[in-house]
């Protein structure tokens, strides 16, 4: 199989971290006790002439013999470098068992012989030199905890991402293109985890992200190597949106790869004209041979954080520096005026939307402003009496998150189109919900309660977009085959028994912007995988679901 080759030994920091806090400092901590204590129990023992006491302390050098952090910090550290230098000999046994029983073997026999020979053997010729025992103890403790630091600071500093080894600054990708030290992470990273789970490689760059498209096709090959798909929540839905359809297609292309354009929309009044020409260059890459497909929610408006309509250069280095420019009263001005400016260098969703009446405010963190739920962005800044930009900042500020927000930037003219292309699914876009207890707390997009309903009720019943038989297989049959979820997605012997039975006269969506916590109706029997989980409209208590799994995964049972 064709891999991309990555030559150099690199593994994810948190990794390091976990070994540190989850094993190192507690196996550290009882051996310095056992090497430290050890002779004082033998000292003590010969003072009150109790062999008991030396038979103690000769235990816990053979517990310190076992528990050696450095023969435990090598023997998995060791087989991670090596899964880190060479991700395609990774899968779940050779991790569990193989490489960590080599390594822990090898070191550990080591640490023995050190121990052994040159401590425990000595323990009788020191009987007469108590002083010396006892140093001699806290010195073999403090060997072992710095053998064990000067380890976890050079595999930390060595592999952690974007810090390439000394002496190597690139790498060369299966492409030819050059690739930086934390690229070579997260391709490694890729290769490790797409030979065990669904492959799937999902993007949302931003453009103050650094994964540019050198990088993406390096990760999509990799998906690619195992009939994975790349799915899109591509860079720019706004000015700039034929330039990132352009680059999808490109990693479809270079990468060989199956590709998904996520919610497919342009956003923004001024790009509604620009969907036409994106669909036009979908279907020239498709006669071309390249599998790009692409899903829509039915709803003309999207669901984001407020801080989308902040400058990406304010997000630069993290939310918690974002604040502080927010606070910042010579950086507030520049940031108001930015964002009422037009601009091809970003997604400008405050201009996008129209104006602060089309912004609604649907999640806050802290319990204060959570009674603003539900108002829009000019409302608020109405009853503050202030700029619905400096309030956009203020509400973030005093959140302390990016609060969840609905922007009206989209066409019904757009969604329309985009639901009768042969090659679109549909998706919600959002989390399963419940009309109780801690949902209510906030607001989420409709889509969570009314997504599917309203392609049924609105959309084939109502407007006559498409067919209910073309709805039904864009429902079902299509995101199946199109993710290669196998025996699911239509009524066929052999297949999974997932079975709807709705009332097409009925069925309808009831959740909207300002009061999205309401089920759709029509639904009369649900089954999952052969069980009923709902009968007559109800649930029936039953969980029967399973975990589906890409074309990847490897523990295929016949």
């Amino acid at each position: 199989m064709d891999l991309p080759v990555i030559p150099t030994p690199i593994f994810p920091r948190w990794v390091w971290m976990e070994e540190i806090t989850y094993s190192h400092i507690p196996i550290a901590t009882m051996i310095t006790a056992f090497m430290v204590l050890a002779p004082v129990f033998e000292y003590v023992g010969y003072k009150l002439r109790d062999e008991r006491y030396d038979r103690l302390a000769r235990g816990l050098i053979w517990f310190a013999m076992i528990l050696f952090s450095p023969g435990a910090a090598l023997g998995t550290g060791i087989p991670m470098w090596i899964m880190g230098a060479y991700p395609e000999f990774w899968s779940r046994w050779t991790n569990l068992f193989f490489w960590p029983l080599i390594g822990q073997f090898a070191f550990f026999m080591g640490e023995v012989i050190f121990l052994f020979f040159f401590y425990y053997l000595m323990w009788d010729l020191l009987r007469d030199r108590k002083r010396l025992h006892i140093f001699f103890g806290v010195v073999a403790a403090f060997f072992g905890l710095m053998v064990q630091f000067v380890w976890d600071a050079v595999g930390s500093y060595m592999l952690t991402p974007s810090v390439p080894l000394p002496g190597i600054e690139t790498a060369v990708g299966r492409f030819g293109r050059s690739v930086s030290g934390g690229q070579r992470h997260r391709i490694a990273l890729a290769r490790m985890l797409v030979a065990d789970f669904p492959v799937m490689v999902f993007d949302e760059p931003t453009e103050y992200l650094d994964a540019d498209t050198a990088e993406l096709v390096e990760l999509a090959a990799v998906a690619a190597a195992y009939d994975g798909m790349y799915i899109s929540h591509m860079r720019d839905e706004g000015a700039n949106m034929l330039a990132a359809v352009e680059e999808l297609i490109t990693i479809a292309r270079d990468a060989g790869i199956r590709s998904e354009i996520y919610h497919f929309k342009s956003s923004g009044r001024t790009n509604w004209p620009l969907f036409d020409r994106a669909v036009q260059m979908v279907e020239e890459a498709r006669a071309e041979g390249l599998h790009i497909t692409a899903d829509v929610y039915p709803y003309p408006a999207g669901s984001t954080g407020l801080n989308a309509a902040i400058p990406p250069w304010v997000q630069e280095g993290g939310f918690e520096a974002s604040v502080e420019r927010m606070r910042d009263p010579a950086l507030r001005d520049r940031i108001a005026q930015e964002m009422g400016e037009h601009s091809d260098a970003w997604e400008n969703l405050y201009l996008g939307a129209g104006s602060a009446d089309n912004i609604l405010l649907v999640g806050f963190k802290t319990e204060a402003l959570k009674p603003l739920t539900g108002r829009t962005l000019a409302e608020v800044a109405e009853m503050r009496g202030s700029d619905p930009r400096y309030t956009a900042m203020d509400l973030i500020v005093e959140d302390g998150s990016r609060v969840s927000a609905v922007y009206f930037t989209q066409s019904e003219d757009v969604v329309r189109k985009a639901i009768e292309l042969p090659w679109v699914s549909f998706n919600s876009d959002e989390a399963s919900l419940a009309p109780t207890g801690v949902f209510l707390r906030s607001n989420p997009h409709p889509r969570a309660y009314g997504s599917f309903a309203r392609v049924l009720g609105k959309y084939v019943r109502e407007e006559g977009v498409i067919t209910l038989q073309e709805a039904v297989r864009k429902l079902a049959a299509l995101p199946a085959q199109n993710l290669r979820i196998e025996r699911r997605g239509r009524l066929q012997e052999g297949y999974y028994a997932d079975v709807v039975v709705f009332d097409p006269a009925t069925i309808r969506d009831y959740a909207t912007f300002v009061e999205p916590h309401q089920y759709a109706t029509g639904m009369v029997h649900v089954f999952v995988n052969g069980e009923q989980v709902l009968r007559d409209g109800e649930h029936t208590g039953a969980t029967p679901g399973r975990v589906v799994r890409g074309p990847g995964w490897t523990g295929r049972r016949p």
